[in-house]
Order: structure tokens, then C-alpha cells, then sequence
């Protein structure tokens, strides 16, 4: 089995590459911040070079405390949505859904692919939280927005660049998983509470004994 793992950046890389030294199909790309980003050189990657049977978004994020998420909790996404897309309404954004466009902004996860990442984390006694991750081009930083965003969405994490992993995937018809550790909560911006390094590290450390199960099999 090949997978090609998507980080948003070398602090997440880092640790990561350290638990996966060693393994055989196993490709780590750095895309850098963003949905933009992320695309573009994800999507040159696929057409250069060799097709993976599977996409992997790996990174931290912003966990919703309403959710019953803390930090440094993983989580894994069932499905992604791009937030901050669409028609601005107050602290809401209105998907493009009644305008005659209709561009696609919500993505499933690879659900066989979501039980046997759930089913591996239990084998390795790690907890986890799934359900709706929220992708956005502008982080929430105030109590307001994040309220919006729960009373909308009901997500678990918000992040960066898994909308465009995701879209990518739909792209080339390949399934996609995406896991992250929370470095921070989503709400008021208060960066004496984020545990970046932290998360990034739990990461690694969580996902390199789940990678290892992950390539002996096809997760169905």
C-alpha cells in the first residue's frame, strides 16, 4: 500500500518523519498553509508522480470544547466542510447552495477508511473524537464566530488545508483520511494557550504504530 501524507508544515513534518523512518510506502509533502497552497502542490504531486492508493492529511488544529474536545485530543475527520465559503451573513457564511453555482464545499471521508482508522486507534488503547472537521481561509478567533460555527456545523476541529486535500482526492478518485492533534481551542485568539510543538509531537508519537497497521492493510 502507498500513501502520500499531506503536512501543512515542517513543524508537523518533523516528529512525524522521525516515527516513519524506515517504512516502505510512505511519502511525506509538505503543501505549506492553506487551502490555495495546499491544491497546488498537492495536485502537481499527483500528476508528476506515481498514484497512491490512498491521501493522508496529517497536522494539528483547533479543537471545539463544545465537542468535548481538549488539547492535544486527536481527532479524526469524517467529513470536511469549507466554513468561510459562500455569502457572509453576521458571524455566519451561507453555502453558495440557492445562487445557481453550486460549487462543491462539503467532502466524506473514505468511510471504511474513518471505522478502520477508529478500529486501529482502539488496538493501540488511543482515544479519539470523529465527526465533521471545518476548514477555513481566515481562523476563528473570536467567541461569536466559533458560536456560529457550532450552532451550523457541529465540528469537532477546524483547520487549514483538509477541504483541499479532500477535493483533491474527489479529483483523482482516490480516498482520503485525515487525522489531527488539537494544539489549540477554537474561540477567542489567545496564543499563551496553544501547544503547537505539543500537538505536533503527540501526533507523530500516536500515528506511527497506527501508520504501521495502516500499510498491512487496506482499512475495509
Amino acid at each position: 500500500m502507498k500513501v502520500v501524507i499531506a503536512c501543512a508544515t515542517a513543524l508537523e513534518t518533523g516528529p512525524l518523519r522521525r516515527h516513519l523512518d524506515g517504512l516502505e510506502g510512505i511519502e511525506v509533502v509538505v503543501t505549506g498553509v492553506g487551502l490555495l497552497e495546499t491544491g497546488v502542490v498537492l495536485g502537481r504531486r499527483l500528476v508528476a508522480g506515481s498514484r497512491p492508493d490512498l491521501l493522508f492529511c496529517l497536522g494539528v488544529g483547533g479543537g471545539f470544547s463544545r465537542a468535548g474536545v481538549e488539547v492535544l485530543d486527536i481527532c479524526i475527520a469524517g467529513s470536511e466542510i469549507i466554513a468561510d465559503f459562500g455569502i457572509p451573513d453576521g458571524e455566519r457564511v451561507i453555502p453558495f447552495s440557492d445562487s445557481g453555482i453550486n460549487p462543491p464545499f462539503d467532502f466524506v471521508a473514505d468511510q471504511a477508511g474513518v471505522a478502520g482508522m477508529r478500529k486501529l486507534f482502539q488496538d493501540h488503547g488511543i482515544g479519539c473524537h470523529c465527526g465533521p472537521f471545518l476548514s477555513v481561509n481566515a481562523v476563528t478567533a473570536t467567541e461569536a464566530r466559533m458560536d456560529a460555527l457550532w450552532r451550523q456545523y457541529r465540528p469537532v476541529c477546524e483547520n487549514m488545508e483538509g477541504a483541499a486535500v479532500a477535493r483533491v482526492a474527489a479529483e483523482f478518485d482516490l480516498p482520503w483520511l485525515e487525522v489531527r492533534c488539537v494544539s489549540n481551542p477554537v474561540g477567542r485568539r489567545d496564543r499563551g494557550n496553544w501547544k503547537l510543538a505539543a500537538a505536533a509531537s503527540r501526533l507523530a508519537e500516536v500515528m506511527g504504530p497506527v501508520i504501521k497497521g495502516l500499510l498491512s492493510c487496506k482499512l475495509s
